[in-house]
């Protein structure tokens, strides 16, 4: 018994909607890449814009932790503890906060070991307000404390205007730094950029950070936003991770 091949379909069969000729797939293809296209952008501001929102809702919770570490200490947020070599965030994290939601979601999360390391690097950064010169008239002559034998922080009530002072930010490594570009830092500084020039507030949402303030409220702020004073916070880093100098 001899098969015959199948043959091509004809031009009868191609009219009759049995078949799709090559020129209506390539205009199908064509559509759905061009709605691609128009979905993709879309789709990643969605991406970001849930990104930003846990971010506020992580930061509050971590300024909300502070406060309860503030309310059973006398009126003081530490930033670093001289005597036992801490950071903000390895004072607390045992008792006030959970580590793990302690860092923007727009930073490179910890994946070693090294606890001491992670709660220096991975996780918001707080401010640090040493010698950061003309803020007392804003928040008061001793808002701030720096003691030889102890360490520094907040003094929170001896600070005025609560609802502009910056507590904790997005922080970030600028990409000038080869081990830990895209990684946070625990502190940022008003004087420059720290960690010997790389390390700034970081613009992580769709050019805004995200800041918390003294009284618990959390604002995403744009670099011009940041600029005035009180607030002043002019030692920035791109979301891309450039370091953007300031100008005033």
């Amino acid at each position: 018994m001899q098969i015959t091949p199948k043959s091509s379909p004809t031009a009868a069969e191609a009219k009759s909607g049995k078949y799709f000729t090559l020129i209506e797939l390539l205009i199908v293809i064509a559509i759905i890449a061009i709605l691609a296209s128009m979905l993709l952008p879309a789709l990643n501001k969605a991406r970001q814009r849930g990104k930003a929102t846990l971010c506020t809702s992580r930061l509050k919770q971590t300024m909300q932790g502070c406060l309860l570490y503030d309310g059973d200490y006398n009126g003081q947020i530490i930033l670093y503890e001289k005597t036992t070599g801490r950071s903000w965030l390895g004072v607390m994290q045992s008792k006030y906060l959970n580590r793990n939601v302690s860092i923007c979601p727009n930073t490179k999360p910890y994946t070693g070991t090294n606890i001491k390391l992670e709660l220096y690097r991975y996780c918001y950064g707080m401010g640090n307000y040493r010698g950061a010169a003309g803020r007392e008239p804003h928040f008061g002559n001793n808002f701030y404390f720096n003691v030889a034998d102890k360490g520094w922080g907040f003094n929170t009530k001896k600070s005025r205007q609560p609802s502009k002072l910056a507590v904790l930010a997005d922080t970030v490594f600028a990409n000038n730094h080869a081990t830990y570009s895209g990684v946070g830092s625990y502190q940022f500084e008003f004087g420059g950029f720290t960690e010997s020039g790389t390390v700034g507030v970081f613009l992580a949402h769709q050019n805004n950070a995200n800041i918390a303030f003294l009284d618990g409220h959390v604002s995403a702020l744009n670099r011009d936003r940041l600029y005035p004073w009180p607030t002043r916070i002019i030692y920035v880093v791109s979301g891309n991770l450039e370091k953007i100098n300031p100008t005033f």
